[in-house]
């Protein structure tokens, strides 16, 4: 194409024209292009950082209301609930040489609210007559078995109620009597006893007409060849304490050498002699403690002997 021009005939290349003008264009798009970026980029960052703030702002407002309502505690009764069925399902055990030992401790049924009370058994009335004869034949029966108690300590004899028991005797001499609950101790189902097992003297033995004061504590063994209930083992260690009897009415217990409640220091080493052991002595409460041991482990006694009562608590125990 020819255009005119004042200073001649000028030749205008449309095509380099196009070309140019294209060039023109795409830096333009380029630039756009590169500024739509920044700013989506620049909105990125504001998004972020209002996030942060918004995140910031919350956990300030958590802390807040963690530091002023305080830790979430346990309801009283629950907690009650969850300490009683762990002491219900714990079994404490002992490892003792060739014998394992089971110790079973009371369980504290207070949380289950308040359970029904059993009362104890009421004696039949008696007449005046038969109250005496019913106490001619114990002292009857008193006299006979003190002439066939045995005069040595290590025997592990004594006389027990109406009985001249060894150590360790079957449980079944004195259950129509003296009982115990496995229950209390978290065993409903019961609890049977290995050959060689034991539990150790911490079954606590109950009667109707036993004072409140006394507290009377036994030990089992299985010492058979098969498994028993511990109801059908033997009772191998033997403990009572009569510290806090109300009144004068002790359960008769008479050890070799007519050693028995209420007695002195100077009779039970009369009967015994000195012990072997240096006897214990609490000037404070004021009594003495005074133990014998058979030498080989078998056997082991002790009294404990008050400055005011006298004897008042025995402890025997067959290994």
């Amino acid at each position: 194409m020819y255009h005119k021009t004042t200073g001649g005939i000028g030749i205008i290349n449309t095509k380099d024209n196009k070309e140019k003008n294209n060039r023109n264009n795409n830096t333009s798009n380029i630039e756009n292009s590169s500024e739509k970026k920044n700013e989506s980029k620049i909105a990125l960052v504001i998004m972020i950082s209002i996030f942060i703030i918004m995140c910031g702002s919350l956990l300030y407002i958590i802390k807040r209301w963690h530091s002023t309502v305080g830790p979430v505690e346990m309801d009283t009764e629950d907690s009650s609930v969850v300490l009683q069925h762990i002491e219900v399902t714990q079994e404490l055990t002992e490892e003792i040489p060739e014998i394992t030992a089971i110790q079973l401790e009371k369980v504290d049924k207070a949380s289950e609210g308040d359970s029904d009370e059993e009362s104890d058994p009421e004696e039949d009335e008696v007449s005046e007559e038969e109250a005496e004869r019913q106490a001619e034949i114990a002292s009857e029966t008193n006299a006979r078995l003190r002439k066939e108690l045995s005069d040595d300590l290590f025997s592990q004899q004594f006389i027990f109620g109406d009985k001249l028991l060894t150590l360790p005797f079957d449980y079944g001499e004195i259950s129509d009597k003296y009982t115990f609950d496995l229950a209390d101790y978290g065993y409903e189902d019961g609890l049977i006893l290995e050959p060689g097992q034991r539990v150790a003297g911490t079954v606590e033995l109950e009667a109707y007409d036993l004072d409140e004061g006394i507290v009377f504590w036994v030990g089992f063994i299985n010492d058979s060849e098969q498994s028993l209930d511990i109801k059908d083992s033997k009772v191998n260690s033997f403990r009572m304490d009569t510290r806090w009897i109300d009144e004068d009415d002790y359960p008769t217990l008479i050890l070799p050498g007519d050693i028995t409640w209420k007695c002195t220091e100077e009779d039970i080493y009369k009967a015994y002699g000195e012990p072997e052991e240096e006897p214990y002595r609490s000037e404070d409460s004021k009594y003495t403690t005074i133990s014998y041991d058979s030498g080989d482990y078998n056997y082991y006694i002790e009294f404990v002997v008050y400055d005011n009562i006298g004897l008042s608590e025995v402890s025997l125990r067959a290994y």
